[in-house]
């Protein structure tokens, strides 16, 4: 759900700079700038989600896993088109009607305001000063602009003073700064500091229109006075600039007279830029996402290149969830039913992509070891030339026997750091499908340097969840034995980027870290797993991690 997870972190940051407004800047005069400061936080807001550091996230490798071996007979097989599963309803498509729903019904109420001023517009207008629209309303006690529009009642007293001030709405495209509000008003109807930012730029446009008529007037206290006297005119339309807002009046006269704010107060404004650069390491290191297009600081990434694999070692195996077939094959083809197009797979064309695509469509797809007698023979060498060789010596006489009387073998070393030479006892069973994951661990897991040089050795015992993805996420440590032991276990377990075919929940696995010297024929026997760790409820297996003494 990316687009939810974008729509909320935007919204968050919306909150967060409304609030900076709120207490920083609502009581200053510098009007332009908060005009600025309210339009620059809306658009910030739904850039910052899709923007990242990347130099502040670890540097990532990109690893090539290993075939798991497999013994499956061989057979040629090509998969027919199967129908796609259907989709069950889910909490994620809850939330998707219920937001599309809101979204409809606050476009539709936008869309009826646009249509009323379009009625009052449609055949009632007069060109004002040669470049402004003026719409009588006979019988009416209000006024109000809407970008080259003004709607002007009759019954309106001084309407020369009303139209000045609206003309200062038109002529500084504020109606533009509305209609951009109510756009994103439609996209996020469910955030309240939408509507607040919305009313509080209305409020920013009456400051500056109030303050030029007051100029243009000369009398800052009549053009007061003339506010409270025309207190309770008829407002206009909701998305328009009205000059009879009552709720308005009292903020209106108060900032009119207010001591202007000084020079240095523009200081403050400049908060934004600390306050972008902060979001912005947020959004870098606390969202996981998936959906950030811009990186302004990229991280290079340490690629090891695809090995070749060997085919006439391994081969494909294809599973067909529909017939619960399962094949081997040096290649699959697979039609699309649709456009008739083929695609090729073999061990070394076939991605981790491809393999998703093909389990939606119904196949589980893995590159497996042949077996043996499946294994395709070498050429034969050439045969050697004919060469004539002389008759072969006669054999030496054989030596003469030896009485052994007793031969003493060494006994097993015993350490102090628990290593014998009694074998481990063998880990319990696991299912196959955490074989991609062991073999993982296995191979990259690196015994820590302080728990090789102390000769630490132990379980570790880690509890996980897959997700709703068959994604392996919230890895912590039940049990630990440190010394890097239970940071090397989790490194391993969040950098395996493969699925784990197991319904989502919480899981647990053992990972025993194992020192072995085989000259000495000493290592390290784990005690065998108690019944309470085994029998866990979704308890995965135990995977040994071995490190070689010298």
């Amino acid at each position: 759900m990316s687009w939810l997870h974008y729509l909320v972190e935007a919204n968050i940051y919306l909150g967060v700079f409304y609030l900076c407004y709120s207490l920083l800047l609502n009581r200053d005069t510098h009007y332009n700038l908060s005009r600025a400061y309210l339009i620059f936080s809306c658009i910030v807001s739904f850039v910052l989600p899709v923007t990242r550091l990347g130099i502040l996230k670890p540097v990532e490798q990109i690893i090539i896993e290993e075939p798991v071996p497999s013994t499956v007979n061989q057979v040629k097989f090509t998969p027919a088109p199967i129908a796609v599963a259907t989709h069950s309803f889910t909490l994620q498509d809850v939330v998707l009607y219920v937001y599309v729903t809101g979204t409809i019904i606050a476009c539709l109420i936008f869309l009826f305001r646009l249509r009323k001023l379009y009625v009052l517009t449609r055949n009632n207008h007069s060109l004002y000063q040669d470049q402004y629209k003026l719409v009588k309303l006979n019988d009416q006690n209000t006024a109000f602009s809407f970008f080259n529009y003004l709607y002007v009642g009759s019954n309106i007293p001084q309407a020369e003073t009303i139209i000045a001030h609206e003309l200062v709405h038109i002529r500084q495209k504020h109606s533009a700064d509305i209609i951009f509000l109510e756009i994103l008003k439609v996209i996020n109807w469910f955030n309240p500091f939408i509507y607040l930012m919305q009313r509080s730029l209305k409020t920013v446009h009456e400051y500056i229109a109030d303050e030029q008529t007051a100029a243009y007037e000369r009398d800052t206290l009549a053009y007061s006075s003339f506010l409270l006297n025309n207190a309770y005119g008829i407002q206009g339309a909701p998305i328009s600039h009205s000059f009879f807002n009552y709720n308005l009046l009292k903020k209106r006269i108060i900032m009119l007279n207010q001591k202007r704010s000084g020079k240095l107060a523009r200081l403050k404004y400049l908060a934004a830029v600390p306050l972008c650069a902060g979001m912005l390491c947020t959004s870098t290191l606390l969202f996981s996402k998936d959906y950030a297009v811009i990186d302004l600081a990229p991280q290079k990434t340490v690629e090891i290149p695809d090995p070749v694999i060997d085919s006439t070692k391994y081969t494909l195996k294809i599973v067909n969830k529909a017939d619960k077939v399962t094949v081997i094959s040096d290649k699959m083809v697979f039609t699309n039913p649709k456009t008739n197009v083929e695609s090729v797979y073999t061990v070394n064309s076939l991605t981790e992509k491809d393999k998703i695509t093909l389990k939606e469509k119904g196949f589980d797809v893995s590159v497996v070891a042949r077996e043996k007698k499946d294994t395709i023979p070498p050429p034969p060498p050439p045969a050697p030339p004919k060469v004539k060789l002389k008759s072969p010596p006669p054999p030496p006489a054989p030596p003469k026997k030896l009485k052994v009387s007793h031969v003493k073998f060494p006994p097993p070393v015993v350490t102090r750091d628990k290593f014998n030479g009694t074998p481990p006892p063998p880990p319990p069973p696991y299912d196959s499908a955490y074989d991609q994951l062991f073999t993982y661990m296995a191979k990259y897991t690196r015994y820590p340097t302080a728990a090789f040089d102390k000769r630490i050795n132990g379980d570790v015992i880690l509890s996980l969840v897959i997700n709703n993805e068959h994604k392996i996420t919230d890895v912590k440590v039940a049990k630990g034995i440190g010394y890097g032991c239970d940071e090397e276990a989790i490194r391993a377990l969040k950098a395996f980027n493969g699925t784990i075919d197991k319904a989502p929940g919480t899981y647990t696995m053992v990972a025993t870290f194992m020192l072995i010297n085989e000259k000495a024929r000493q290592f390290y026997a784990p005690p065998a797993l108690t019944d309470h760790v085994v029998d866990a409820k979704n308890f995965m297996g135990q995977v040994t991690l071995a490190g070689y003494l010298k």
